[in-house]
């Protein structure tokens, strides 16, 4: 599976803002969008979701922009997930692992001496 855009561009400013972290400083989206190469007008709607979603706190005005709303530790990649791509939460991913038993592979965890209808077995 191949993370959408959307999600790589919320991990990569929040990425951002984790590294800004400092004293409760703001950055605003203007240098925020440079940074990262995004797009300011679909930056902000991001920064809106992420605000909304409780990743990302927003000061308005003239000194104005976006910081964390939590420490960097605190915030997880299931987060992420539920606020910008909320369906992949309820999608099983694994990276390695067992096949279905439905597939017909042995899992790991299976005998590994072949069964008596093997062709291994069979005589000549």
């Amino acid at each position: 599976m191949k993370a959408s855009l959307k999600l790589e561009y919320s991990l990569r400013v929040l990425s951002q803002l984790a590294r800004k972290n400092k004293g409760g400083a703001v950055t605003r989206v203007e240098e925020l969008a440079k940074l990262e190469a995004i797009p300011r007008n679909y930056l902000v709607q991001l920064l809106n979701e992420l605000r909304e979603g409780g990743l990302v706190d927003s000061k308005r005005g003239k000194t104005g922009g976006y910081r964390l709303a939590k420490t960097p530790e605190d915030i997880t990649l299931k987060q992420v997930l539920a606020v910008v791509e909320p369906d992949l939460i309820d999608t099983k991913i694994t990276l390695k692992g067992p096949r279905s038993p439905r597939s017909g592979a042995r899992s790991p965890s299976a005998s590994t001496s072949p069964s008596p209808a093997s062709p291994s077995h069979s005589s000549r």
